[in-house]
């Protein structure tokens, strides 16, 4: 099972979250779920990405990854960067609450919480 927690700012911004596991939805390289979510996921820290480190430069990178999971945390932006990844990471949630809701609520949990800033 995947299991990913988002940890959201006062503000709705996603501070940061954490995915890990395998979906165990079929054999490894042929896992639908997985997959799809790794997508969603990648996709928002893409986007992230491409806003605080255009340059793509190793020391600013803001997620780490392995077999198995992927962690993004937010780094210190402007007010106004951090209103254009509201909506980003909005998707991304609900990327992964239709994808949980396709397997019948199986091989994909998805937890949120409220974090206080610099938390």
């Amino acid at each position: 099972m995947v299991e990913v927690k988002i940890h959201r700012a006062p503000d709705g911004l996603v501070e940061r979250f954490e995915a890990r596991g395998h979906a165990g939805y079929a054999k490894a390289g042929k896992d639908i779920v997985c997959s799809a979510v790794t997508a969603v996921l990648f996709t928002a820290v893409g986007y992230a990405e491409s806003l605080y480190n255009p340059e793509n430069l190793p020391e600013k990178v803001c997620y780490s990854e392995n077999d198995g999971f992927l962690e993004w945390k937010c780094p210190e932006i402007s007010a106004e960067a951090r209103q254009k990844l509201i909506p980003v990471f909005d998707a991304m949630v609900l990327g992964l609450q239709q994808i949980r809701a396709s397997v019948n609520n199986r091989h994909l949990v998805v937890h949120e919480e409220e974090v206080r800033l610099n938390d």
